[in-house]
């Protein structure tokens, strides 16, 4: 007997902030969009809103926009960006993130689920209900687009899978989606006249209510926004990926891998697969375009507030241009041999991050590096050290910085710099902030006074 195909989820890094061409990489690996979007057809994005304004955890505005003109790029007929958000209402969502205006630049339907009329739709009893009340808008959809954020939550990861909680309309089911729950065990989470008539949705249990929903109103597509990674609070992490898979338990099943979980240990997918939802085994997907092992980060560690990283992590962050002026820096101050073809910012990003990773892990490096620093660097230093990590922001260092004593808000700029050409220092932006974070080792050697 012939082995069932493999499914195939595809993972890739998304180059100079240009989303939209690693999504349409990698759904290209999968086949290309016309795959999953016929011509004419009405097409339905589901991002993740939460809630806005949210310090993590939500889908970034650029993959909405990425997925919009991908979409586009199939000739559907309509396209609607639709969400119920959960706790807060979604048109205010919608305006601080700027979805009302992403979809006037591309022609799609900015639609509310939560106020959306409902159709209850027949589930398995075992599944702890006899039906779902989900928006018609979502049955009268030809594709459905599966558009999550990377982050840590309940299960143990919130992707595609329970993204389709957002089809659980407020209308029916209340905000939070399990207002009926909290009647008589936290009351003070409600506001009156907004209770919920249907069973609530983490009613018998979560695994239950994500199989119903999804064996219910099936996704066609899942396109996971890493763009950041999230510890499901305030700390997050730039990653830069974009992981694609038709089927949403396999595509989940390769992001869990990327955070550091074993897919095939967790009670929510081995009962998806269990109801032929797919598969959660990693023998059985095919990965395609970057190597799990090669973007794996766990995001357990952000609740330690990360502060530092991986240089190689560092150095991916940054521009060919960025990476050149530290090339030029090393060069100028005798901490690098300058090599024909590797100046400036002209060379490939691979060669120079290399070249960079050679001469900067060697045990010498910091303290050769911190000993070319101004007294104006290392006084922030301090302050990052002190200060810093994912969970803050470079506003705060800055205040902080300019108040110490005899300090000034404006000497932050050119003792970052400082720090920044050296590759002591790096400014990451985040959808809802930008933070510094420093190469692994070096706190260590900064307060061990090595250099």
């Amino acid at each position: 007997m012939a082995e069932s195909p493999k499914q195939r989820v595809a993972v890739v890094r998304i180059a100079r902030n240009d989303t939209y061409r690693a999504m349409t990489e990698a759904v290209g690996l999968l086949g290309g969009i016309s795959q999953f979007v016929p011509p004419g057809s009405r097409v339905l994005i589901k991002p993740n809103f939460l809630a806005a304004p949210f310090e993590g955890g939500i889908t970034h505005p650029e993959a909405v926009e990425a997925a919009v003109r991908l979409v586009k790029d199939a000739s559907p007929s309509r396209i609607y960006i639709g969400e119920g958000s959960a706790d807060c209402y979604t048109s205010q969502c919608f305006r601080l993130l700027g979805i009302y205006e992403i979809g006037s630049r591309w022609g799609a339907e900015v639609v509310d689920l939560n106020v959306e009329e409902g159709v209850k739709i027949p589930v398995a009893p075992d599944l702890g209900r006899d039906y779902v009340v989900v928006p018609r808008l979502a049955t009268e959809c030809d594709v459905i687009l599966s558009l999550p954020a990377f982050k840590l939550w309940s299960t143990p990861m919130s992707l595609s899978l329970k993204n389709l909680f957002g089809l659980f309309p407020a209308r029916y089911y209340g905000h939070n989606k399990s207002s009926r729950c909290f009647v008589d065990s936290r009351p003070d989470y409600l506001i009156a006249g907004e209770v919920g008539s249907e069973k609530a949705i983490h009613e018998p249990g979560l695994k239950e209510t994500v199989a119903a929903i999804n064996l219910a109103v099936p996704s066609h597509l899942t396109i996971i926004d890493a763009i950041e990674g999230f510890d499901g609070r305030r700390s997050a992490i730039r990653l830069d990926l974009v992981i694609a898979g038709r089927n949403p338990v396999a595509t989940d099943a390769v992001a869990l891998a990327m955070a550091g979980f074993a897919p095939e240990e967790q009670e929510v997918y081995n009962f998806a697969r269990e109801r032929g939802l797919g598969t959660n085994r990693l023998a059985e997907i095919e990965v395609l375009g970057e190597r799990i092992e090669e973007v794996r980060f766990d995001l357990t560690a952000l609740k330690g507030n990360v502060l530092e990283l991986p240089l190689k992590d560092c150095l991916r962050c940054l521009t060919p241009q960025e990476l050149g002026q530290i090339y030029a820096a090393l060069v100028r101050f005798g901490l690098l041999h300058d090599k024909a073809g590797l100046s400036g910012g002209s060379a490939g990003e691979r060669a120079i991050i290399q070249v960079l990773l050679d001469r900067m892990s060697r045990p010498d490096y910091f303290g050769a590096a911190l000993a070319r620093l101004g007294n104006q660097a290392r006084d922030l230093m301090k302050v990052i050290l002190a200060e810093g990590g994912t969970s803050g922001d470079i506003y705060a260092l800055q205040r902080s910085f300019g108040d110490r004593p005899g300090g000034d808000d404006y000497v932050f700029f050119p003792a970052m710099r400082d720090l920044i050409r050296f590759g002591l220092a790096y400014v990451i932006g985040g959808m809802n902030r930008t933070y510094v974070v420093v190469p692994a080792g070096l706190p260590e050697t900064f307060k061990g006074g090595k250099g």
